[in-house]
């Protein structure tokens, strides 16, 4: 069958015709040489979107053994070469992780540096024309997750033999106001409670006279899960006789799923004070169902809205951190993930070893002393001078 008339479009390798029926569609036409020194080509039409025949060309690219040490690499450019990592890494993501890095490719990687080609991109024109421009409008941690995902995706190029090294992972990234507001006030910035305000808000909740919140906040606050495994916890999970909550899930507006990670999956420990309150707050939820003619189940969801009997919302844990926040019972506002921060940092300010605490909130030991820093200060201090009193 005769190809049809191409007209090249803004992508490298993908053309545009008109079909029989007079409707618009794409093709990719993709030249290469094989092992043997042979001109090829790979070539297929029927798309309906330009963008739909890039990434069906990137997925064969990815998928084909051998065939990135043979294609002209020079020629593939940044846009490109993200959908084949793309590609070749969605399978092993969550679905939030798949998200947030076609998040990052779709708004930050494709506009700025799109266009580039991938081999002939340095460490200069990234900064200025990439990390630069980022740092105008959006904040340091989101530039920060964006240049992540771009290192990792030069790191495959690096691994496929596309590129001879990263030149790009040691790449400063900060604003210069954002350091000076740190040095001011840094504990005031971080998003975790001090010892004082976490009791406020403790102290304050459980006598508002809301079980639905008291129970959500006291358990997130003193197990340090994610709102979303809190979320995700239905009775069959909790062992009030021993004590411990069993965590394997994850609920936001996505759905329900499998926990973040494979250390998210874990056994959390739960001290008296936290199972006496969950035990009246289930026969207060069994209470509110009977009265309504509903059956309890084991496999109902823990936090549910003691009126509607509805599991609670997405909002439900932010909503009440504002709230408290309004009414100045706490000194700054965090998100619903501030309590998970400051469980850990309270945690680390007091001596606990740093595999336990990771272990304890699912995470690893590196990530915590990367985000914990700031509670071994004193730590620190204390360290040194044990030694002096030891030596001297």
């Amino acid at each position: 069958m005769a190809r049809p008339k191409l007209t090249k479009t803004r992508r490298n390798n993908i053309y545009s015709y008109t079909d029989k029926n007079k409707n618009k569609k794409y093709a990719y036409r993709y030249k290469y040489y094989d092992s043997l020194g042979k001109r090829k080509e790979l070539y297929k039409q029927g798309f309906d979107s330009d963008r739909d025949a890039e990434v069906a060309l990137a997925k064969l690219i990815c998928e084909t053994d051998g065939f990135l040490k043979v294609v002209e690499n020079k020629n593939i450019t940044v846009s490109q070469w993200m959908d084949i990592w793309f590609e070749s890494k969605k399978n092993d993501w969550a679905i939030s992780s798949k998200k947030l890095a076609k998040q990052h490719i779709d708004l930050y990687i494709e506009p700025l540096l799109g266009s580039y080609k991938l081999s002939k991109l340095d460490y200069l024109t990234y900064k200025k024309e990439f990390i630069d421009e980022l740092l105008k409008t959006k904040s340091v941690n989101t530039v920060k997750g964006a240049h992540s995902k771009f290192l990792d995706a030069v790191n495959l190029a690096v691994r496929n033999e596309i590129l001879p090294k990263n030149r790009f992972s040691s790449m400063p990234i900060s604003k210069e106001n954002e350091k000076k507001k740190n040095s001011i006030n840094e504990e005031n910035d971080l998003n975790f409670l001090n010892e004082d305000d976490l009791k406020k808000l403790l102290q304050f909740i459980k006598k508002a006279n809301d079980m639905t919140k008291t129970a959500v906040i006291w358990t997130i606050a003193f197990t340090g899960m994610r709102k979303g495994e809190a979320a995700a916890l239905r009775w069959k999970d909790i062992d009030l006789q021993e004590g411990t909550i069993n965590i394997y899930e994850t609920r936001d507006h996505l759905g329900q799923r499998a926990a973040k990670t494979k250390n998210s999956i874990r056994v959390v420990e739960i001290e008296q004070n936290l199972c006496s309150l969950l035990e009246s707050y289930r026969k207060k939820s069994i209470e509110k169902k009977l009265e309504n003619g509903v059956s309890h189940k084991n496999t109902d969801y823990v936090f549910i809205n003691l009126k509607t009997l509805h599991r609670i919302g997405t909002n439900f844990v932010a909503n009440i951190l504002i709230s408290v926040y309004k009414k100045k019972v706490i000194s700054k506002y965090i998100s619903p993930h501030g309590l998970r921060h400051s469980y850990a940092t309270i945690l680390c300010g007091q001596g606990v070893p740093i595999p336990v605490v990771a272990k304890i909130i699912g995470d690893t030991p590196n990530t915590v002393m990367a985000y914990y820093a700031h509670s071994l200060k004193e730590k620190e201090k204390e360290a040194v001078q044990i030694l002096s009193k030891v030596l001297l």
